[in-house]
């Protein structure tokens, strides 16, 4: 994990992520590291973030006190994933972008990450 940001532990990074998934980490909990910067910019949400490989997991019926209607349109700078969205096989290499409609099921795994983020609820863009 870069030096100059904010490092926290699993229970930290499990508390900051419980809106979007719910996650477990691949390996011993208090080894995980990980990392978050976020900024608003109008309604979106910017994200810088970093964290150890992990397994994500979304069910929004199981979401009931979040909001579902958003992409997330994300870019790895470091890392991958593969998972299942809906039933679409998935997945993300470093330096490609990729769109996860949040009202959809989701379950990926990942190595290291490091990666940028925006969130971007449905009816900024017209859906």
């Amino acid at each position: 994990m870069p030096g100059d940001k904010k490092v926290c532990g699993f229970d930290e990074w499990h508390s900051f992520a419980r809106p979007f998934f719910d996650v477990l980490p691949i390996g011993r909990p208090e080894a995980f590291r990980a990392y978050a910067t976020t900024s608003k910019i109008g309604r979106l949400i910017v994200s810088d973030v970093g964290f150890d490989a992990a397994v994500f997991n979304r069910d929004p019926g199981k979401l009931k006190d979040f909001d579902t209607e958003f992409l997330l349109l994300e870019t790895y700078d470091k890392g991958s994933n593969r998972g299942r969205a809906g039933d679409l096989v998935t997945g993300l290499e470093t330096r490609s972008v990729h769109v996860f409609d949040m009202a959809r099921p989701w379950r990926i795994q990942t190595t290291a990450v490091t990666c940028r983020s925006v969130v971007i609820p449905y009816d900024v863009i017209g859906m």
